[in-house]
């Protein structure tokens, strides 16, 4: 249940906004390496000028933007996606090429690896509980 629903909040994450520059490079990025379809525009097979695309990541959207003018890539927000199995997950992103850092351990009982996109923002994968997901 989620906090909204269980009345500890009365708001919850919606999206998350990512100012990058080119807008076809990045949304090829993450539909053919993480798997991510584009919730909005729709019908659109060709990004270059689209000022704004919305990533279906469940319940809260990854949001493209190439209205920003700050440092891309750097002081940027980093996503981090929860996932059940690190290892699976890695394997899958390093074999679709993506560049991926080595699985870590940033606190007891949570194994975490990092991916960077063309623009070189991070995005953090993480595990929490269960078997490690590496041999230490």
């Amino acid at each position: 249940m989620r906090a909204a629903e269980r009345g500890d909040s009365v708001f919850e994450l919606a999206e998350v906004v990512m100012y990058i520059q080119n807008m076809e490079n990045e949304v090829s990025f993450f539909q053919e390496v993480l798997g991510f379809r584009v919730k909005e525009p729709k019908g659109v097979s060709n990004y270059d000028g689209v000022f704004r695309v919305v990533l279906d990541t469940g319940d809260c959207s990854l949001v493209l933007n190439t209205g920003g003018q700050a440092v891309v890539g750097e002081y940027a927000p980093k996503p981090v996606f929860r996932v059940r199995d690190l290892r699976a997950v890695r394997d899958s992103f390093e074999g679709r090429g993506a560049k991926v850092g080595a699985i870590r351990s940033p606190e007891e009982g949570v194994w975490a690896f990092e991916l960077v996109d063309p623009e070189q923002n991070k995005y953090s994968f993480e595990q929490h509980g269960g078997m490690p997901p590496i041999v230490l």
